[in-house]
């Protein structure tokens, strides 16, 4: 049989063959040299010793040589040498990175919060961190309230935006609230978020954009908010919603209150090898330029917190079934922050090709050309699910006491598993149920609605599958399931 390299791969020699190889060619050589007597070659004997010595530690070579070659090769290397293995493909193990998050600072006017200041998670207590640090300021305003410091009648009250005046002038018998209310109208045009009540203004981003702002005498600033990167000091998924990083840790003189009014983009560890095996066929496609397979690729590699992802395009000279105008690309991505996927999406798509989507960024190119860049948040699809569950007698297999509770948890697991675009089939979650020993049956019935505030009557529910359109995912929530007892 033949050893080493062959046609059909790496033969490694195993230690009774070895053994046995280095047994006939002792006796050979004594032969050779004349010696006629007996030769004792037992594994208790002098020369039985030596040659198991020397054995494992030829096998230990083999062995060393096997690994060698098989480091070369994605499905059987590890480590760092799965990494070198799957560059050749283009790929690469994604690295762990922060949860992060944009979040407005509130407090006086120029309260500086340096770098590294603490906040925390109101539900985890997870603690995070503002990356560079910010100065409070009108200049760099994500959210104001404003409130009427005098009332007057037939005068101007101005609010600048951007250096652009929005004037409101009062009547003749005016009070606060017609003048908050006239300012809020006024603010309308400036495409930002306008909110009133009877006694002050709200004029607001997304928390991430800034504005500069100032107000006319008769006008004060109550309220003023700048934004500012903050990211957890772990490498951690962690999911902060709108208003979960509110409690300040690192007390700052002037710095008020903190708050997140947009989703974060959740970190992640570090990729294993398993996870770098299954995606290392794709690393192939990052080398391509401005097709969906690339596109898609290189999104997911250059932007970080990315949790799903899908890229359609429409090659037609007409709009399609969706909306989507002729030769546009239609990116839907779940996760990153909204700035740095509308970067990655310019810099790879093919150049005069349009975007689509409700998101809508501004990127400038290198010669400070703004472009507009549409991409679009997966439109939800809320499930609301209900489970009766039969139990197996408990001497074929005891249910567990909080049965009920891991069936409930484990199809909203199983519902997070279906990506953007696919369908909510029925049999794709029971796999979320008999998870849990002890189940005989279960009737599972769902329903859906793209409307949050949706309440499903009974008639409502199916036994059955909901079509998901392809900018679409199900959004599955403990909250939303239903576990009874089979009566």
């Amino acid at each position: 049989m033949a050893y080493g390299l062959t046609p059909d791969g790496f033969m490694r020699m195993r230690l009774p063959e070895i053994r046995q190889q280095i047994v006939a060619d002792w006796e050979a050589r004594l032969r050779a040299k004349g010696y006629a007597g007996a030769i004792e070659t037992r594994p208790d004997s002098v020369i039985g010793l030596l040659i198991d010595t020397f054995s494992d530690r030829e096998a230990a070579l083999w062995e060393l040589a096997e690994g060698v070659y098989y480091s070369m090769y994605p499905p059987t290397a590890s480590g760092v040498s799965l990494d070198n293995s799957v560059a050749f493909a283009g790929a690469k193990r994604l690295a762990a990175e922060p949860s992060r998050c944009y979040v407005v600072l509130y407090g006086a006017e120029g309260t500086a919060v340096g770098p590294g200041a603490q906040i925390r998670h109101r539900t985890t207590q997870t603690l995070w961190g503002i990356t560079d640090g910010a100065t409070i300021s009108a200049d760099d305003a994500a959210d104001l309230h404003i409130e009427v410091a005098a009332v007057a009648a037939n005068v101007d009250y101005t609010v600048l935006i951007d250096n652009v005046p929005y004037t409101y002038r009062s009547g003749a018998a005016p009070n606060v609230a017609s003048i908050i209310y006239g300012v809020a109208g006024m603010l309308l045009p400036t495409g930002l978020n306008v909110e009133s009540n009877a006694a002050a203004v709200r004029v607001f981003t997304d928390g991430r954009a800034a504005f500069a702002a100032a107000v006319s005498p008769n006008l004060r600033m109550a309220t003023i908010g700048t934004p500012a990167l903050a990211e957890t000091f772990d490498d951690i998924a962690e999911v902060a919603l709108p208003g979960d990083l509110s409690q300040i840790v690192t007390q700052t003189p002037g710095w008020a209150s903190v708050n997140n009014l947009q989703p974060g983009a959740v970190g992640r560890a570090s990729e294993n090898d398993a996870q770098l095996r299954a995606r290392y066929k794709n690393g192939i496609y990052r080398l391509g330029a401005a097709t969906l397979p690339s596109i898609s690729a290189n999104l997911k590699e250059l932007v970080p917190g990315v949790l799903a992802l899908k890229a359609f395009e429409n090659d037609t000279d007409d709009p399609d079934e969706y909306g989507r105008p002729p030769h546009s690309l239609h990116v839907v991505i779940d996760g990153g922050l909204d700035q740095e996927v509308a970067d990655a999406i310019f810099r790879l798509k093919a150049a005069g090709i349009d975007t689509h989507g409700d998101t809508v960024m501004s990127v400038q190119d290198d010669g400070g050309t703004a472009h507009e860049i549409r991409y679009d948040r997966p439109h939800k699809v809320y499930v609301w699910a209900k489970a009766r569950v039969m139990q197996l007698p408990p001497e074929e297999s005891e249910f567990p006491v909080d049965g009920y509770d891991r069936i409930q948890r484990g199809l909203a697991a199983a519902g997070d598993t279906l990506d953007i675009g696919e369908d909510i089939v029925l049999q794709k979650l029971y796999s979320g149920v008999y998870t849990t020993p002890g189940v005989a049956m279960v009737d599972l019935r769902l329903a859906c609605s793209t409307e949050p505030a949706y309440v499903p009557a009974d008639a409502d529910y199916v036994a059955g599958n909901f079509p998901v359109k392809p900018f679409e995912r199900a959004d599955f929530d403990v909250s939303r399931v239903e576990v009874v007892a089979w009566t």
